[in-house]
């Protein structure tokens, strides 16, 4: 029989089965389990953080472009006053449309609206304004200037019997001359004189005064005409 005495565990000391492994700090010992760790105190799993509540995250984008509507607007009307400034008559209407062009650009300004477009309408509608003001004053004055009370003077001369016709300030009148002729005609309105005198196979001289001044004068054979074509002939 053997003095030595086996060990709890059915195996020696240092036996496979008791044997404690290399490296084991604790020595085989157990340990107590490891508490598990509470939610939220380790980062969260590859692919982004939770977005607290109440919090909505950033969007990335190109910003909305600012509107041009009334910007738009104050363009054509800018546009529309310039060309309607340069018809005679017609270029009153520019003043209105002008002013439009300028209150569109303004607001367009307020709004923040496209600035380009709105001071291009708003330069064009001020120079449609200036356009249309400078062509009516113009017309004024001319209006002023040649219409009202005038007095035309025809003088014929003519070798054969001839046909004059000429304006008296309301219509056109035929007569049959011979000679020397002369006739004095005073009317309200343009500044016109015109004659014309048929002489088949002689020669003829015409002359237009108009306001006591000369304006046109003329002489050939068959047929000789004399107008004042040239309206600003009278004041000089």
């Amino acid at each position: 029989m053997s003095d030595q005495m086996p060990r709890p565990g059915g195996a020696e000391a240092g036996g496979p089965e008791g044997r404690t492994p290399e490296g084991d700090p604790t020595g085989g010992a157990p340990t107590p389990s490891r508490p598990e760790a509470p939610h939220g105190a380790y980062p969260p799993p590859q692919g982004g953080y939770p977005v607290p509540p109440g919090y909505a995250p950033p969007e990335y984008g190109y910003p909305p472009r600012p509107k041009s509507g009334l910007a738009l607007t104050a363009l054509a009307l800018g546009i529309a006053a310039v060309v309607f400034a340069m018809i005679p008559v017609v270029g009153v209407l520019s003043l209105i449309i002008g002013l439009l062009a300028l209150v569109f650009g303004i607001v367009a300004l307020v709004q923040r609206q496209k600035k380009s477009l709105a001071v291009a309408g708003m330069v064009l509608g001020v120079l449609g304004v200036l356009i249309a003001g400078a062509v009516t004053a113009f017309l004024a004055f001319f209006v002023a200037r040649t219409v009202g009370d005038h007095t035309v003077r025809y003088r014929v001369t003519t070798d054969q019997p001839a046909t004059v016709t000429y304006f008296n300030g309301r219509e056109t009148v035929d007569r049959q001359v011979e000679g020397s002729w002369e006739d004095e005609f005073s009317y309200n309105g343009l500044p016109i004189g015109a004659v014309t005198v048929d002489v088949p196979g002689g020669r003829a001289t015409c002359e237009v005064i108009l306001d006591g001044q000369p304006i046109s004068s003329n002489e050939g054979n068959g047929r000789v005409e004399c107008v004042s074509a040239d309206l600003g002939d009278q004041g000089r």
